[in-house]
């Protein structure tokens, strides 16, 4: 029997998806759902935890949301209640079907999530197959892939120069055949025709994506300069005080220019904004009044003709938010979610 596990985020498809095999179907939230209905069992556990919240059946989702707000180690002890019996009647569909040729597993639960509520997961007895790293190394990106993908001959004589140049050159006409009516959409959503017999075109067509190697002066500068000058510290700070000086119905607007940067912003911006999911597995979050509100979650980029004008704006990532609410309770929470990066920044941590 061969079992395919279907993983992502919520409503990222992955029901759907599941449906579409045609085969029988595992739905790990549905399980949960009938579990908080009309397990005793797991009634029992909880009530006896968690008696101020939970006191009676069915289970109800609020009162294990208000659970978890009021005290977060409340969540470690759910999972471990909730999570074996899912468990379990995963064992038994397993069982019910072993004579099937293939079922599905849809589970938003991933190791992670275990990991992030301090439980150990073992998968030393768990078999986990990536299909894309397969396709990574058996589709491999070499003129020898190349070669045999695109004019369909081996190459002999790989890596001498009269074979590799004759090759290299064979793909191109090859490139130019199969891709002389294909339309290209880039970043912007500008639909053209790159690949034509044309030098200067190909030349500029061939050097976008072109991720170049930073050196590794050019990082540990970077790094002494985030230190020296504790970026990160006045970042976070900054992001503090300007959410509180704004007033209600102003823009946010910030430019970052490097990954840990837009990283922070990201996460300020999502905590401020979004009522966070606690876990996959367990039920809503009571909602929190939101202090800004996106209108877009993903960054807005320069377009290539801006990067032509100022190459230093290639690395730019911008992103807004607007102020919907006065309230100034947030800056313990942003505190305490940076709290490592600013105890390395201080040294206040050992690395």
């Amino acid at each position: 029997m061969i079992i395919i596990g279907i993983l992502g985020d919520i409503g990222s498809g992955k029901s759907l998806l599941a449906k579409q095999f045609g085969y029988p179907v595992f739905n790990a939230d549905e399980e949960v759902t009938k579990i908080y209905k009309a397990d005793k069992l797991c009634f029992k556990k909880l009530n006896k935890i968690l008696p101020n919240y939970i006191k009676s059946r069915p289970i109800k989702k609020k009162e294990l949301s208000r659970a978890i707000l009021e005290n977060k180690s409340n969540l470690k002890k759910i999972v471990k209640i909730v999570h074996p019996l899912v468990r379990k009647r995963m064992r038994k569909f397993l069982k019910k079907n072993y004579k099937r040729k293939m079922v599905i597993i849809d589970v938003p639960l991933l190791i992670e999530e275990f990991y992030r509520v301090g439980i150990e997961f073992d998968v030393a007895n768990i078999n986990l197959v990536d299909v894309q790293n397969i396709f990574h190394q058996m589709e491999q990106r070499t003129l020898v892939a190349a070669y045999k993908f695109y004019c369909n001959k081996d190459l002999t004589d790989a890596h001498s120069a009269e074979a590799d140049t004759n090759a290299t050159y064979e793909v191109l006409q090859a490139m130019l055949d199969k891709y002389q009516k294909t339309e290209f959409i880039n970043q912007d959503k500008e639909v053209s025709v790159p690949v034509v017999n044309d030098m200067e075109k190909l030349a500029e067509f061939s050097k976008r994506n072109n991720n170049k190697k930073i050196h590794n002066s050019t990082k540990i500068f970077q790094a002494l300069r985030i230190f020296v000058n504790k970026e990160i510290s006045e970042l976070i700070k900054g992001l503090i005080n300007s959410v509180n000086i704004l007033e209600k119905n102003g823009i946010l607007i910030l430019v970052s220019f490097h990954s840990l940067e837009d990283k922070i912003i990201k996460t300020f911006f999502k905590l401020l904004s979004e009522n966070n999911k606690i876990s996959r597995y367990l039920p809503e979050n009571i909602k929190k009044k939101n202090i800004l509100k996106l209108k877009e979650k993903k960054p807005i980029l320069p377009s290539e003709k801006e990067i032509k004008i100022n190459k230093p704006s290639r690395s730019a990532k911008l992103r807004y938010a607007f102020k919907i609410s006065d309230d100034k309770n947030f800056e313990e929470e942003i505190l305490k979610t940076f709290k490592y990066l600013i105890d390395i920044e201080n040294f206040s941590v050992k690395l």
